[in-house]
């Protein structure tokens, strides 16, 4: 549990065995105790995930929730495969706040629309997760999506269920490539210069304190954010100034 919370390596649990021998030297657990990285990758995996799993699945079938979201992104893999990751998001009376938990993922060989909707509804349909309370389906690239919803509302439309909610496709893709091609536009290399500051105070005790000044009266974020990465860039600008 501390290594899944505490986002350890799994390699820091190799030798973990032989400390715990050594600390307690008079706990017969402690003497039997075997651990490495792959029994620990599997404890939390086979062990505790499904446990987890099957925490949220009786939240979410509880009957206190009447509308959930589904959310799906497709990414190509070091295996050149097409994987499809599938949350789910809704309001958790038992914890108080909106959840949202990865649930499964899938593997496409090209991710066509009627693919997409085969795996959404085989994957529900497995789980026992009743597609009469989902209420909206977040998605990123129109291309693609814009299709599967019209797919899903059709195969909606014949079990006699209300369409989805269409709050439109993922605006920030379309943004973030309008500010990244404006930035490659520009007479000098922002990026360069962003990171060029950021080294400046970094290498300097004194020019940290000046840094730390500017940050309060200008309720600055930390400068090291918009270094590297594009993504980054709505910090750029009070940054700069």
């Amino acid at each position: 549990m501390q290594l899944a919370a505490s986002n350890y390596s799994h390699s820091s649990y190799d030798n973990i065995a032989a400390v715990c021998k050594a600390a307690f030297s008079d706990s017969e657990i402690a003497q039997n105790l075997k651990m490495n990285k792959k029994k620990a990758s599997y404890t939390i995996s086979d062990g505790l995930g499904p446990y987890f799993q099957n925490l949220f699945y009786t939240d979410l079938k509880s009957g206190q929730v009447p509308y959930f979201t589904l959310y799906f992104d497709e990414t190509t893999t070091q295996q050149v495969k097409k994987q499809m990751d599938i949350h789910i998001g809704y309001w958790s009376e038992r914890f108080g706040r909106v959840v949202v938990v990865y649930v499964d993922s899938a593997f496409l060989g090209h991710a066509e629309a009627s693919h997409i909707e085969d795996e959404i509804l085989q994957y529900m349909d497995r789980n026992n997760v009743k597609f009469q309370h989902l209420l909206q389906c977040s998605v990123d690239s129109p291309a693609v999506n814009n299709a599967f919803l019209r797919k899903l509302n059709f195969y909606f439309d014949f079990q006699k269920v209300p369409p989805l909610v269409d709050l439109g496709t993922c605006s920030l893709h379309p943004v973030h490539t309008a500010f990244r091609k404006a930035v490659e536009a520009l007479p000098f290399d922002v990026e360069q210069f962003a990171t060029d500051i950021y080294q400046w105070f970094k290498l300097s005790s004194a020019r940290r304190d000046y840094e730390s000044v500017q940050k309060e009266l200008h309720d600055l974020e930390d400068l090291e954010h918009c270094v590297g990465e594009f993504f980054r860039w709505l910090y750029l600008e009070p940054v700069c100034r």
